[in-house]
């Protein structure tokens, strides 16, 4: 991404702002409560940790991340420092390599992960290691064909986007993950998966937290990598200027998120509750 470590740090607060209580609304449906002890695998910066934290107070939760200055930069946020080392673990690993005991999670969160993963079910089968007989398992990513919609909207423009999500695809990810990630899970050996999907909209949250995701300052790796052209980048460019003057504008972003469970009891409970 653009702008190194703090780029990245800004990404990923704008992506959890933007969905994590929707995320979180399937969490709670999935009995997923204070006395969870939960694994965030590829935490990051800690977002989504601090506000896994204030979601559910007292919860045990180990974070895990292979970059040592995001996980520095998590220790630095204020509704973390004072329960790292007691309810915060911090930890350095990968979703292949996780540096828990076996047997000793009782749920694992990873989002925005498999979608990086040369082969998720070495990471699903990893993350099985760690959680106990009927342990949850929940994988939230993202589907690059089916990423949500915005209007006013350039027909002509998606080639470029759609190059710049198969660029991923070169570096051994997989942008449309979301589509396999239940048969991910049951190759891994998993029961009971499912897929849930949710949304969010402008209409809901306003622009300014989708901004750092639609900033076409987002494509300049892709400039200079040649890519995408510089004239490519400048139709870009104007079309989000017209779109964000444009008084009628609306964004939706879509996510998906697959849980399923470990072998064993006790059974897994399924998402039953509704959206108001």
């Amino acid at each position: 991404m653009r702008g190194g470590t703090p780029g990245e740090i800004e990404r990923l607060d704008s992506q959890a702002a933007l969905t994590f209580e929707k995320e979180l609304f399937l969490l709670r449906a999935l009995g997923i409560d204070s006395a969870s002890r939960i694994a965030e695998i590829g935490s990051g910066s800690g977002a989504v940790t601090e506000r896994l934290v204030r979601a559910f107070p007292g919860v045990s939760l180990f974070a895990v991340d292979p970059d040592s200055d995001l996980l520095a930069a998590a220790r630095l946020r204020p509704g973390l420092a004072a329960k790292i080392d007691s309810a915060v673990s911090l930890v350095e690993g990968t979703c292949e390599s996780i540096p828990l005991s076996d047997n000793s999670m009782d749920v694992a969160i990873v989002r925005y992960v498999f979608q990086h993963l040369l082969n998720p079910v070495v990471g699903a089968t990893e993350i099985m290691r760690i959680l106990r007989p009927g342990g949850r398992i929940v994988v939230i990513d993202s589907d690059a064909q089916l990423w949500g919609a915005c209007s006013p909207y350039t027909p002509e423009l998606m080639e470029i986007h759609a190059r710049a999500a198969d660029s991923q695809e070169s570096r051994g990810g997989d942008r449309y993950v979301a589509r396999a990630l239940t048969r991910i899970l049951q190759t891994a050996g998993y029961v009971g998966a499912s897929l849930h999907s949710f949304a969010v909209s402008s209409d809901e949250v306003g622009l300014e937290p989708f901004a750092a995701i639609m900033n076409p300052e987002n494509l300049l790796p892709h400039v200079e990598s040649g890519l995408i052209t510089m004239s490519e980048y400048a139709l870009v460019l104007k079309d989000y200027q017209r779109f964000v003057a444009d008084p009628t504008h609306v964004v939706m972003s879509l996510g998906f998120l697959a849980t399923a469970t470990t072998p064993g009891l006790p059974a897994t409970p399924t998402v039953t509750a509704r959206m108001a």
